[in-house]
């Protein structure tokens, strides 16, 4: 609360230089230890934000300030209509000074806006550059995994070609065994035909029994043939009879035994010549197969270039969203420190008008004078920079202040 007037108002003693340079521990105080300093500090309570005020202001040299402290509390001590010219004058240089400081702080507290708006603005441009080398980063990652997928795909592709050349492969060295086995069987009849078969018919045997084996081994050979049983034996009869005595029945049976015997061959080189078809159909595949390797070889190349490539360019563009990142980063941090430049500026300069409005209440204050906002300036003891020395200058004038007024 203002005091009421021509009213002594309530003291307290400054802290000394010794006292303050012992406080100098990051606890904040109690408020306890506030009200003590208060106490001890010698100045007005209701006073103690324009003490500040003008213990800020730099232009003021210390026996001014000395004065000025001093004979303030008797100028605004005095009814607005009894204060002489030298009160009024002292009131009025208080008041410039403090209009003063306020341009100051309002034209600092201006720049330090205008900076942090800067530094703003460089924020959000890092921002959207930092977002959209995200946005970059990211599509080239999702090709890349698409790229790739392509790359596992085109890998698939080249080992079931090769798994269809093998089985192909495999039909063919099939198809080449059978053809092997057919012609070896008609290779094998003909042999049977040409160095068997004369000897037979001829019937030039000595002995019986090497004739008889002979026609053994030779009938053995015709059971592929499907040949009636009845026949192989009548042909057997026929061979064991000399030619001389081959009747019509016997020439008969020799004559369809020569019939059945190149249908035979026949059947074995129509079986070889499909089969041949085969083997080169067989072969025309696995030809083919080959082709689709190389195909497929040549797709997983291409495509794991392409992918070799979106790989780079998502690490580039990734490293870009890292840098981007980090000066982000940088300037927020930057900006953080304007911020806080900016918000002690602003602060400063609400102290400042504070101490205007309460200053201009003091000089003319109402019948009953509303109390000082104390909670928007900080308290005078730890503002003031050397108490000790301003008490010293406010105590070397007092006695002429006093006499003055």
């Amino acid at each position: 609360m203002a005091p009421k007037r021509n009213a002594p108002a309530k003291e307290v003693d400054m802290p000394s230089k010794r006292q303050r340079g012992g406080r100098q521990s990051t606890v904040p105080a109690s408020k306890a230890d506030k009200a003590s300093t208060k106490q001890q500090s010698g100045v007005r309570e209701d006073l103690l934000p324009l003490y500040l005020a003008l213990s800020d202001v730099a232009s003021l040299s210390a026996p001014t300030r000395a004065m000025l402290l001093e004979a303030v509390p008797h100028a605004l001590g005095t009814p607005l209509a009894e204060r002489h010219d030298y009160q009024k004058e002292v009131l009025g240089h208080v008041d410039e000074l403090l209009k003063a400081q306020m341009s100051e702080r309002e034209a600092s507290f201006q720049e330090a806006h205008k900076e942090y708006t800067l530094k703003e603005a460089e924020r959000d441009a890092e921002a959207k550059k930092a977002s959209e080398f995200k946005e970059s980063a990211t599509t080239m990652r999702k090709a890349s995994d698409a790229k790739e997928q392509e790359v596992r795909e085109a890998k698939q592709a080249v080992k079931d070609a090769n798994s269809e050349k093998e089985t192909r492969s495999a039909e063919l060295e099939a198809l080449k065994g059978k053809l092997a086995a057919e012609v070896e069987t008609r290779t094998s009849f003909e042999k049977t035909l040409q160095e068997e078969l004369p000897p037979l018919k001829a019937g030039g045997f000595s002995h019986w029994q090497f004739r008889n084996k002979c026609i053994t081994a030779f009938t053995s050979k015709l059971e592929p043939l499907g040949l009636d049983e009845s026949f192989i034996n009548a042909l057997a009869v026929v061979f064991k009879t000399k030619p001389s005595d081959h009747g019509a029945f016997a020439v008969a049976t020799l004559e369809h035994a020569t019939k059945y015997f190149d249908n035979h061959l026949q059947k074995l080189q129509g079986s070889i010549s499909a089969t041949e078809d085969e083997v080169a159909q067989a072969t025309e595949r696995v030809t083919a197969a080959g082709a689709v390797i190389d195909e497929k070889t040549a797709a997983e190349k291409a495509v794991q270039e392409e992918s070799f490539s979106l790989q780079n360019q998502w690490v580039e563009e990734d490293q870009k969203r890292f840098e981007a990142d980090q000066s982000l980063k940088a300037v927020e941090m930057v900006l953080q420190e304007h911020e806080r430049e900016k918000n002690q500026k602003e602060k400063a300069l609400k102290e400042t008008q504070n101490v205007i409005s309460a200053f201009e209440t003091l000089q003319d204050p109402p019948a009953e004078p509303a109390a000082l906002d104390k909670e928007m300036v900080p308290a005078a003891t730890d503002a003031i920079e050397d108490p000790e020395a301003m008490a010293m200058e406010v105590a070397v004038p007092a006695a002429a202040m006093v006499e003055a007024c």
